[in-house]
């Protein structure tokens, strides 16, 4: 995990994997500006998010999963389906 990965999620908390993160934080797990976030969003190239209001959110834990399989939504996808599957 990267430093910047680190220093995120220690500003997040001790129950961080359960929260709901802001595109700030998106970004800088990533390691890309909010605006890229945005347009990978509307690319399709991100997890689903999560609409409260008129905010976007998307959940650690997902986002998490996305960067260990390499920042690849098809990957991402396909461990989600493996996921749902086994339960």
């Amino acid at each position: 995990m990267a430093k910047t990965d680190e220093a995120v999620l220690d500003r997040l908390g001790p129950a961080a994997a359960d929260r709901l993160i802001d595109v700030q934080a998106h970004a800088a797990l990533l390691g890309v500006s909010d605006r890229t976030v945005w347009k990978m969003l509307y690319a399709g190239k991100l997890p689903p998010c999560v609409r409260v209001n008129r905010s976007v959110r998307w959940r650690l834990s997902d986002v998490q999963r996305f960067t260990a399989v390499g920042c690849n939504i098809d990957a991402f996808n396909s461990e989600s389906r493996k996921a749902v599957a086994v339960r």
